[in-house]
């Protein structure tokens, strides 16, 4: 993006985020496996003593900061996104732990005690870490979540949502971690009775599935004027080259910076109004 940025001055902004978590994310993730394994008594798997530590971004925060680069950032700049909570991962998911006792207590024990040391991955990353500086000064753009808060919202989505994983988890055994599962699992069986849970998700999805279309619609468009855009600046430097040499000139350039704004309204839609 930036080298298409810098040759033909195509209006781009560029982000960088730390680890997100939140709604929807697919179970195998270290944060909804910790809650649905919990819920369903599960060992709580932690790669070696749970040290490695990691800078975690709630969904929600990471998509308001997109907006504000969108829509205020400089074109053709890099901004960093972080959540500005570096944990372990022992940290993290003994605060999950910790939450789900309070939404959903069990007879059975603390989830905490469900939690198991596995062996770690071959050249494990110790820590990731991100300077969000940039966005908050020259964005006015913080985080609005704490660890905390972040992890009661998705901890409780998940609580209650257990129609979007259920399926999910029977098909493709997310109460582990994807480099312990064998690569020949069934898949969901769309074509099933209609009483299954495989057609049950998938009519459940359509409403989201649908959205999806519209935005992906949306992207399309706008690649497609882009291209236009692009195909145009690169005839005129070919004419430039061969025929008409006096007539063209290599500094015309791509819509700029004043075309940013509506770029992205026909690609996002309008901000939403507080």
């Amino acid at each position: 993006m930036r080298s298409w940025h810098h040759t033909y001055n195509l209006p781009v902004v560029i982000t960088h985020c730390s680890n997100n978590y939140g709604p929807y994310q697919f179970p195998e993730k270290l944060i909804p496996l910790i809650i649905l394994n919990a819920l369903e008594r599960k060992p709580l798997p932690i790669y070696a003593k749970g040290e490695n530590i990691r800078d975690w971004l709630y969904v929600d925060d990471h998509a308001k900061a997109m907006w504000r680069v969108v829509t205020r950032g400089q074109v053709g700049e890099t901004y960093n996104i972080g959540g500005n909570t570096e944990r372990t991962n022992l940290e993290v998911v003994t605060t999950a732990c910790d939450i789900l006792d309070k939404l959903r207590p069990n007879l059975e024990g603390k989830s905490r005690d469900l939690i198991e040391f596995v062996s770690d991955r071959p050249g494990h990353d110790l820590r990731y870490a991100i300077d969000s500086t940039r966005i908050q000064q020259e964005l006015g753009r913080e985080p609005e979540e704490s660890l905390t808060s972040g992890l009661q919202k998705t901890v409780k989505w998940y609580v209650d949502n257990d129609w979007w994983w259920a399926t999910i988890r029977n098909a493709n055994d997310a109460d582990q971690r994807l480099d312990t599962i064998p690569a020949n699992k069934n898949k969901i069986d769309w074509t099933a009775d209609k009483n299954d849970q495989g057609l049950i998700y998938r009519n459940r999805m359509l409403p989201v599935l649908e959205e999806l279309s519209r935005r992906f619609h949306r992207l399309w468009l706008f690649s497609e004027l882009s291209s236009l855009a692009i195909n145009k600046q690169k005839t005129r430097s070919a004419r430039f080259l061969t025929t008409e040499r006096n007539a063209w000139s290599h500094k015309e350039k791509m819509p700029t910076s004043d075309s940013k704004a509506s770029l992205c309204s026909l690609v996002l839609g309008d901000p939403p109004q507080r």
